[in-house]
């Protein structure tokens, strides 16, 4: 009897293993009895337990924003690493891969590299998005205020299906190939995560709270006729297992709902009242709740037996089983949505700042300040990334190999990097070798374009700008007390400068990046003739003066730590590399270190005219009085080689792969770095003068001389094209533009380059276009617009696709074939007459319905088709438009352009 048992068993392992694959195969039903289709065993697996990445909201399906034991930073001495600039405001990241994914209020949808901050790709939406996203699988979902549920396949950022619904889409959740989308109207949409089939809806109340979802559970809070509920439902069918219920006379603000150790909690608030609430998760009934001293606006975290939480005004930490006070700690939140946690940090983004927060005791480690107004922090592989306004920010440890001025395309001091070598990444400076004029600006005396994601910084006399990239127009502006006597430097969303008092008096100041508020400022106690262009890094901010001295200030507090007196006279800046600073000091060259200023040593040349440039052991330097051009052995102390070179003053090399790029006054040399020889040379034969130090790029170097920008290719000297500017003092590159700074008699201007858009498509009427035939070329998302295949003015707004229609600013279109546009502000209509043909027709904003010569005609048969206000400006549907105008439009679905044609009715 014993043997048969064992036998029988025997038989069924066998069994199992054999036919294992077949079970486990076999489709899931839901409640319904209807198989669940495709779902991932991946896409649960990452939902539930996804390592270092945050895929959702709430990281995990419960909500609970614990970041995985070696996730968070290993030290509190992080550094700003990059900043990434969208187009409008921006709302909860998710992380997947080190790709960082979120949406902009301007409809945009934005892939984006962890490492270095750089766009991967963007999706434009029909309206805003406000809601966090969720990453399943190979796919990413979101929402916008237009009613649209968009899911995008991961890697090319292209669309896989769109679900809508009436009112504005919330933050989703998903479990189980299922993913539960909320609405303003209180509802909660079921739909299929592969396909967004709907499977159920479920109407709560004037509103829901961001869900939580725990095996076939849904729990969420809602509001109705004075009564507050907390709901828990069947995740399959939408059904009610338990609710609980308070009256509340107001409607109060409910955070997420976090599911812990058979508890669930959430937070409430209005006007001054705030309460944590604990359920237990089977029943729904109040185990506890706490009373805090304002609004609860940030979702709470659980961990160790503790529950961490804000307030408007303090952050607590209260016992997971009894509610009972633990620590509360004062910090000004306003309106910080979500906080973090790993390991023993506590991470909240606050109007004071993003401040990390020791969990045992809730005292501060560190606070960052200079970001204006952070409200959303998450965690991910070992860096800290925050919402401010319209930048996400990433914040990281501090080592060698995480400095953001060398591998970003940012352009931080006049030498770019602290060592002065201006090899900008790949990536970063134009790609084609047909560039063209995007804007220009005045500026001042020192107008070096000093850049970051997206933005750019310049002097004006007794103003610092600070600028959009994209067009020119001031982001804001700082008036200081004199004229700015400087370069600039930017280092962790500070920027520093010098201003002239008087002759011989200056004041060296420190700017928050992010607004223009000044932070400190400190007074130079020695009268100098001149401040050098400062350097900045995560310990200090250095810069020498013409009377000789060089100062290192705390970038904090402005507080000197170190000065040291060469006693000759500093004219050019010094470079940074390896915890020394090296500067030329009339015919000294000079290495300090870096920490306490102490003279490591010095060693005697000929007058130095030129800001060192350091590339692993050797530094660079030339002097315009000696026509010499050293190459210095840092560690044996002594020259290696020297030439005899007419090189311009205040001029430094580029050296990259063994190659020096030096200019003269009539030549451009490329030299052997061992031994100084000549690998090419090119002549611009136009006895100019060379008077910009170089940039390399991509295998393009870029200089200047008195008449002309050129760039040549870096390997063999060959021109690759010239621009005809006088007097490029000074050129910057950053984000795909170069920046050309013009200084003559006359004026000082800023120019802004970049790659020329492509043109419009052959084989429309823009092949054989003429003063009587002319063409019009739009394209979805860009500013830039053709007529007659010339590139014109970019646009205030550009081109979108809402509702499945094109719109844009009329007046673009209405101006080329000499029609009038004028606006209405108190009825809100825009008139459109053509003196040509004599029709006029008259739109109004969110009305579908339209007069053409008096008499009133729907705009599209699509009723949402209205037109429409952003960002100040008026969007009309195109193809009615253009249609009602009599012109002809070819639209090419596969580039999103838009081609019009219009014959002039007075010509023959």
């Amino acid at each position: 009897m014993k043997r048969s048992w064992k036998l029988v068993a025997l038989m069924l392992f066998v069994l199992i293993f054999v036919c294992g694959g077949n079970l486990l195969s076999l489709e899931r039903q839901d409640s319904r009895g209807d198989p669940i289709k495709n779902e991932s065993i991946f896409a649960q697996s990452i939902a539930q337990n996804p390592g270092c990445d945050w895929p959702s909201f709430g990281r995990t399906p419960d909500n609970n924003r614990v970041a995985p034991d070696g996730c968070g930073p290993k030290t509190d001495n992080l550094i700003n690493i990059w900043e990434f600039g969208a187009n409008g405001s921006v709302k909860y990241p998710v992380i997947l891969d080190d790709k960082i994914y979120f949406g902009s209020s301007n409809g945009e949808f934005y892939c984006v590299d962890c490492i270095f901050g750089k766009k991967i790709w963007e999706y434009r939406a029909d309206g805003k998005i406000s809601s966090p996203s969720i990453i399943i699988d190979d796919k990413i979902y979101f929402g916008s205020e237009e009613g649209k549920f968009y899911c995008l396949d991961i890697k090319k950022g292209e669309k896989r299906w769109e679900y809508k619904v009436d009112g504005i889409i919330y933050a989703p959740n998903a479990l189980n190939g299922r993913i539960y989308v909320r609405t303003n109207k209180g509802e909660i949409h079921c739909l299929d995560a592969q396909t967004g089939s709907f499977i159920w809806s479920y109407s709560m109340g004037s509103f829901t709270s961001y869900p939580a979802l725990l095996e076939d559970k849904l729990y969420f809070c809602s509001y109705k006729e004075s009564i507050f509920y907390c709901y828990c439902i069947n995740s399959n069918t939408g059904k009610v297992i338990w609710e609980y219920q308070k009256e509340m006379e107001e409607q109060p603000y409910a955070t997420a709902v976090v599911i812990s150790n058979e508890k669930i909690y959430f937070g409430l608030g209005y006007y001054t009242l705030g309460l944590l609430y604990c359920l237990d998760i089977q029943t729904g009934e109040e185990k506890w709740s706490f009373r805090a001293d304002s609004e609860i606006l940030n979702s709470p975290i659980v961990s160790n037996g503790k529950v961490y939480f804000s307030s408007m005004h303090k952050t607590y930490c209260v016992y997971e089983k009894t509610g009972a006070k633990k620590w509360e700690i004062d910090v000004y939140n306003g309106s910080s949505y979500a906080i973090a946690l790993s390991e023993s940090n506590l991470f909240l983004a606050s109007m004071d700042g993003v401040q990390c927060l020791r969990i045992s005791d809730g005292q501060k480690k560190w606070s960052y300040k200079s970001l204006f107004h952070p409200n959303y922090v998450l965690i991910s592989s070992k860096r800290i990334y925050v919402v401010s306004e319209n930048i996400v920010c990433c914040f990281g440890d501090f080592n060698k190999t995480n400095q953001p001025a060398s591998n970003t395309c940012d352009w931080l001091s006049y030498g770019r990097t602290p060592d002065n070598n201006r090899v900008v990444p790949d990536g970063c400076a134009p790609k084609n070798n047909s560039l063209v004029e995007i804007w220009k600006i005045s500026t001042g005396s020192h107008p070096l374009a000093i850049a970051t994601e997206n933005k750019i910084y310049i002097s004006l006399y007794d103003f610092i700008y600070c600028l959009d990239d994209k067009n020119g127009r001031v982001i804001w502006e700082y008036k200081c007390s004199k004229s700015v006597s400087s370069y600039m430097a930017i280092k962790n969303g500070r920027l520093y400068f010098d201003i002239r008092m008087s002759s011989k008096q200056h004041v060296f100041c420190c700017l928050d990046a992010q607004v223009g508020r000044k932070i400190w400022e400190y007074e130079i106690p020695d009268y100098t003739y001149d401040c050098i262009s400062p350097i900045a890094t995560d310990d200090g901010v250095y810069f020498g003066t013409s009377n000789g001295k060089i100062y290192c200030l705390s970038p904090q507090t402005g507080k000197l730590k170190w000065e040291y007196n060469t006693g000759g006279e500093i004219n050019y800046m010094p470079a940074i590399a390896d915890g020394k600073l090296y500067a030329a000091s009339s015919n000294n060259l000079y290495c300090l270190d870096l920490k306490t200023g102490k003279k490591l040593w010095k060693y005697e040349t000929y007058y130095i005219t030129s800001s060192p440039v350091v590339c692993g052991e050797k530094i660079y330097v030339g002097s315009s009085y000696g026509s010499r051009f050293y190459c210095f052995d840092t560690r044996q102390r002594k020259v290696i080689w020297t030439i005899k070179i007419n090189i311009p003053s205040d001029f430094s090399p580029v050296v990259y792969k063994g190659m020096v790029y030096v200019g003269s006054t009539d030549r451009f040399y490329c030299l052997n770095s061992s031994n100084g020889s000549t690998i090419w040379s090119y002549n611009t034969h136009d006895l100019s003068s060379i008077i910009s130090s170089p940039i390399l790029s991509a295998g393009r170097i870029y200089f200047a001389n008195k008449i002309k920008i050129y760039s040549l290719d870096s390997k063999k000297g060959l021109k690759l094209w010239e621009y005809e500017i006088a007097n490029a003092s000074s050129l910057s590159i950053s984000n795909g533009k170069l920046y050309i700074n013009s200084i003559t008699e006359l004026e000082r201007i800023l120019y802004c380059f970049s790659d020329s858009p492509p043109m419009p498509p052959k084989g429309t009427c823009c092949d054989n276009c003429t003063d009587c035939n002319k063409c019009m070329a739009f394209k979805i998302g860009s500013k830039d617009w053709f007529i007659c295949n010339q590139l014109q003015t970019p646009m205030s707004t550009a081109p979108i696709i809402k509702n499945g229609r094109t719109f844009l600013v009329i007046r673009y279109i209405a101006e080329t074939i000499g029609a009038n546009v004028d606006w209405n502000a108190t009825s809100q209509t825009v008139t459109i007459t053509d003196p040509k043909n004599g029709k006029t027709i008259q739109l109004q904003i969110n009305n579908n319905i339209a007069t053409i010569g008096g008499k009133k005609v729907q705009i599209d048969q699509n009723t949402d088709v209205k037109p429409f206000i952003s960002e100040g400006r008026t969007l009309l549907p195109l193809r009615f438009v253009v249609d009602s105008l009599g012109l002809d439009l070819d639209w090419l679905d596969q580039t999103k352009e838009a081609i019009i044609c219009y014959k002039d009715p007075m010509c023959p």
